[in-house]
């Protein structure tokens, strides 16, 4: 399995695993620490960008899937709406890549 880590670009080179985290708050610290690196979708700058931590562009890997995941059993007006959005962008091959954009920032 993939998990994001770019294994297609390696060059056969294995995958070296550090430390796991559970969430994305997790993730950060241990970049931080000098504890590994983590690859991520460009939209996480925009939410996540603290002081001490680097978002630098990958060109040189194939873009990876992104999965949406809701409840069923709840009645979710705003979850439907958002889940309705992105199955639209997908019929229509995607998101434009914005990271180059200067709309991005």
């Amino acid at each position: 399995m993939n998990l994001g880590f770019a294994t297609q670009a390696r060059g056969g080179q294995p995958v070296r695993l550090g430390t796991q985290v559970a969430t994305v708050d997790e993730c950060f610290e241990a970049i931080m620490g000098e504890r590994g690196i983590a690859f991520t979708q460009a939209s996480t700058q925009r939410f996540y960008d603290r002081p001490g931590l680097s978002f630098i562009p990958v060109r040189d890997v194939p873009p990876s899937p992104l999965s949406i995941a809701w409840r069923t059993d709840v009645n979710d007006g705003l979850a439907r709406e958002f889940v309705e959005t992105a199955r639209t962008l997908a019929s229509f091959g995607g998101v434009p890549n914005l990271v180059d954009s200067p709309l991005w920032l």
